[in-house]
């Protein structure tokens, strides 16, 4: 996805590790996603650290901005 492309740069901009799952069908991890985030749709930021979860590239990249950015 090219959502996804755009939070994995802002990984990689800020020096975050990430662990990045594929979710095309046949996936193993699909179910697993859906039942946890209630719908298919990436990118999905799950930030353990901050018990935050999320939808939407653009809301994903300020979040990511504002609370790991120097």
């Amino acid at each position: 996805s090219p959502y996804s492309r755009i939070v994995r740069e802002a990984l990689c901009s800020l020096e975050l590790p990430y662990r990045l799952h594929n979710l095309g069908r046949g996936s193993a991890f699909r179910s697993e996603f859906v039942a946890r985030s209630g719908k298919m749709m990436v990118p999905y930021l799950v930030d353990p650290n901050e018990n935050v979860e999320m939808f939407e590239s653009a809301d994903i990249v300020r979040y990511l901005e504002r609370t790991y950015a120097q």
